[in-house]
């Protein structure tokens, strides 16, 4: 509800409707919210194209286009339909009064600015709303994020020092190989020279027995030529 006053007519009440009916009214509407209307409906209070008999208003299907103003002879003014604005309060040009066509689109204009206002505050609530959740969400996240970079990071640790680990026992093991290695070599080397002294003992017997053979046959051949020489 708001009251406008002019100099031409100090008793001008306007009602007007919440600002999502504003978008929706017709030029017919507001002026038919001015008090008095009904009562006093005539060529001066709504700009009457008299040749035509038709109201210089836009009508309800050309409301969104934009509007052009003409003056007529005896100094009224006729809105051609050329591009009519989305906002349906500026319909309300087509009233006679100067003053009162502005101070109605001047109110319409606030009411508007006024709910986009309201508008944009919800939206503003409701993006806070949803920054504030995406906030305790990465504030999660992050923290989840923390929790597995810590067991990550004890896992590398574990698989470090078991790399570690297993390169020392693979080196202590190698090594073992090496010393294996080279004892038995060493221990091969001992078994073939014990085994050419082997050789050469064996060899040192056999002629050693083979001395004494022939020493037997000798002395065995000499006592039967003693025996004979005896008979």
């Amino acid at each position: 509800l708001g009251k406008i006053s002019s100099k031409s007519d100090e008793n001008i009440e306007i009602l007007l409707r919440s600002p999502e009916e504003i978008k929706q009214q017709t030029s017919l509407d507001i002026i038919g919210r001015v008090k008095g209307y009904n009562k006093n409906l005539s060529s001066s209070v709504l700009n009457v194209d008299r040749k035509n008999s038709s109201l210089c208003v836009p009508s309800s299907s050309q409301f969104n286009r934009s509007v052009s103003s003409n003056t007529k002879d005896d100094g009224t003014e006729i809105l051609s339909h050329e591009s009519f604005s989305e906002k349906p309060w500026q319909s309300a040009i087509g009233y006679p009064n100067k003053e009162v066509r502005m101070n109605i689109a001047s109110y319409a204009d606030m009411a508007y600015l006024k709910s986009c206002i309201v508008e944009l505050k919800e939206r503003l609530k409701e993006r806070d709303h949803e920054i504030d959740s995406c906030l305790e969400m990465n504030k999660y996240y992050s923290q989840q994020l923390k929790v597995v970079q810590e067991a990550c990071q004890h896992l590398t640790n574990q698989i470090e020092d078991l790399t570690e680990q297993k390169a020392r026992e693979a080196e202590k093991f190698r090594n073992s190989i090496q010393k294996l290695t080279s004892d038995f070599i060493r221990e091969k080397a001992l078994l073939e020279e014990k085994n050419d002294d082997w050789q050469k003992l064996v060899l040192e017997e056999l002629k050693i027995r083979e001395s004494i053979q022939n020493e037997l046959l000798k002395r065995e051949s000499m006592a039967k030529e003693e025996i004979k020489t005896l008979k």
